[in-house]
């Protein structure tokens, strides 16, 4: 699901892959107006922009997105010398325009603005101004005081002007500074904010978008292909309904086929399977916006012609087919992502990037995830799990809560046996039953990508010094499994080391997250879905008799955060290891980040001093 609403929220996303430091530039103003007039949204944004030296001049590429209905207006661009002295302005054969080709989008209907405003006399300043008008929109604002994660922000303002008539809901922090004015005819309302950077990254923390102050401002009342209203979660849901108002339609011919596919079957959930698996197969997902900002649905028939969707237009196809067969199911809006941001619940607007289908059954509800060929049917995983959805029916609406995944099904059981054959090979062999994030991976990758590629995933996963496979499979078993299977062998370098007159065995160990120390960390810590690994490791050595054995201590670790095990063993000409690691899910804040490295630090430290010693 696409639309125009977060462009500015995933420009801030996709710059904080690339934070290392903050850039000596600065954005030393940034003013948002926006005016609602005759029914019209038009924004103006003014940028002032320090470049100090060459590095800096990435700030002076522009790219400006907005819809193809929008009218855009470039104001003014200009470059501004060390002395104050205009030294460059912008011509209108300067500007290109190109379609906005993001991440992940097969084809989106938005266009980019494109301009450069380089100088090469340091330091300088670049200043533009643009305009947008809107005819139809959902969204006043979603404004940022932080330009770019890579920039100090130095000041930023939004000005918002309505008729005095014209009803708005508003979303703001205190830490915003905020002024309301009423005149005769218009409200003024004013936010301005000081100087901001972006938080330094952390591990397992809240999303960017969470972690900077914004600004939401949604009209009560709009007008967005159909008429709707964000006065309460029932009444956004009526109007995404109306909105796809008459898209389940399927033509005749597939109608013949699903009366095939089902002929026989009378149990319900075995209807809803055999058609899920039937999408699955027919189709693939691609990234389609078209429209009223990508919100609007194309319809089934479209995905029956093409055999082709995004998340909206397969999703309505599941839908189509479902109620040609008389079982209910509903259109869910959900926040979609591994870390994604949570929604304010007290806000009924379009917080929302992707699509699933809810199928409420007897004693249960069937969830489908529509765009994946490989996950198993009613299977959301970490993408969609445990957080609020918007499920559409009409005046009956509801925010409602996915499943959350439990431990069993995030596991990841993995077993080593390390041979020693008494002439220095050491052959090694591993099977892996893997659930929750690795499972969703291989499933992935066993169906969408090459084996050499696959290999490559498979080798690079194992951490053993010096691993050279013979032999490897990724073992998809049934399709309704919810865990994957991968064996391998090969052989290895040594997994006995010298030290003086002893030799030393430090075990494989399992990874576990690494974390700041506390006076190094500002943030609190957000699990979104538990981690639980377990490994089993057998050395096995044809002269181990021979060796007098000293094994670490067993270590047995419990913390509301999690657990972790480890146990030793010593069985004949055989060293058995047994590792252990649960990490719960939940929100911790920075007042029990002691607490919660602490945890982490003793397994660390219980890490570093183990290891077997024979001699």
């Amino acid at each position: 699901m696409t639309s125009r609403i977060p462009k500015t929220l995933l420009f801030l996303v996709i710059l904080a892959l690339f934070v290392g430091h903050i850039s000596k530039a600065q954005v030393l103003d940034y003013t948002t107006k926006i005016k609602i007039e005759k029914g019209k949204k038009i924004t103006e944004k003014t940028f002032l922009i320090q470049i100090k030296n060459k590095e800096n001049n990435w700030l002076s590429h522009i790219e400006v997105s907005h819809g193809p209905d929008d009218e855009f207006t470039l104001m003014e661009a200009k470059v501004i010398d060390s002395k104050g002295n205009i030294v460059k302005k912008l011509r209108k054969k300067d500007i290109s325009t190109k379609s906005d080709l993001s991440h992940g989008t097969f084809y989106q209907d938005d266009l980019v603005e494109e301009f450069d405003l380089y100088w090469n006399d340091y330091p300088y300043q670049i200043e533009y101004s643009y305009r947008i008008s809107e005819e139809e929109f959902i969204y006043i604002t979603k404004w940022y005081p932080l330009v770019n994660t890579k920039v100090i922000t130095e000041k930023s303002s939004l000005h918002v002007e309505v008729p005095s008539i014209y009803e708005i809901s508003l979303d703001y922090p205190d830490e915003i500074q905020y002024l309301e004015l009423n005149l005769d005819d218009k409200k003024i309302y004013q936010w301005n904010y000081g100087q901001i950077k972006s938080p330094k990254p952390e591990s397992h923390t809240k999303p960017l978008e969470e972690l900077v102050p914004y600004v939401s401002v949604v009209p009560l009342e709009f007008e967005y292909g159909v008429p709707g209203s964000s006065k309460s979660w029932s009444s956004f849901g009526t109007w995404q309904m109306a909105l796809n108002r008459g898209t389940d339609q399927l033509p005749a011919s597939e109608k013949s086929i699903i009366d095939k596919l089902i002929n026989g079957i009378d149990d319900k959930q075995q209807i809803v399977k055999t058609l899920y698996q039937y999408l699955q197969d027919k189709t693939k997902y691609v990234n389609v916006a078209i429209d009223v900002g990508g919100l609007k649905s194309y319809p089934a028939s479209y995905v029956c012609e093409n055999k082709y969707g995004d998340c909206k237009a397969l999703t309505t196809y599941m839908k189509a087919m479902l109620s040609y067969v008389d079982i209910k199911s509903y259109y869910t809006t959900i926040n979609a992502g591994s870390n994604a941001a949570r929604i304010n619940k007290n806000f009924p607007s379009q917080q929302f990037n992707h699509v699933i289908l809810s199928v409420p059954m007897e004693k249960d509800t069937i969830w489908l995830e529509n765009t994946s060929n490989s996950l198993p049917f009613n299977y959301l995983g970490t993408f969609t799990q445990d957080r609020y959805a918007l499920m559409i029916k009409g005046e009956g609406s509801e925010l409602i809560r996915t499943p959350k995944l439990d431990l069993s099904e995030v596991l990841e059981k993995r077993t080593f046996n390390f041979d020693h054959d008494g002439n220095g090979i050491w052959h090694v062999s591993i099977s892996e039953t893997l659930g929750g994030e690795a499972f969703e991976s291989y499933r992935y990758y066993k169906s969408q990508i090459s084996s050499k590629e696959q290999k490559e995933k498979v080798v690079s996963d194992i951490t053993i010094k010096n691993f050279e496979p013979n032999k490897w499979e990724i073992i998809n078993g049934k399709r309704e499994d919810q865990n994957i299977n991968i064996v391998l062998s090969g052989i290895c370098g040594s997994q006995i080391r010298k030290i003086g007159k002893l030799k030393v065995i430090k075990p494989l160990q399992l990874k576990i997250p690494n974390f700041e120390k506390p006076n190094k960390r500002n943030l609190g810590v957000r699990i979104n879905y538990p981690t639980n690994k377990s490994d089993s490791i057998v050395y096995r050595l044809p002269n181990l008799k021979n060796y007098e054995v000293q094994l670490p201590d067993n270590i047995d670790l419990k913390s509301p955060f999690g657990t972790y095990q480890v146990t030793y063993e010593q069985c004949q000409s055989a060293l058995v290891v047994r590792e252990y690691f649960q990490l719960h899910s939940g929100d911790y804040p920075i007042e029990e980040y002691p607490k919660f490295y602490s945890f982490i630090n003793a397994i660390t430290n219980y890490k570093k001093a183990s290891a077997i010693i024979l001699q």
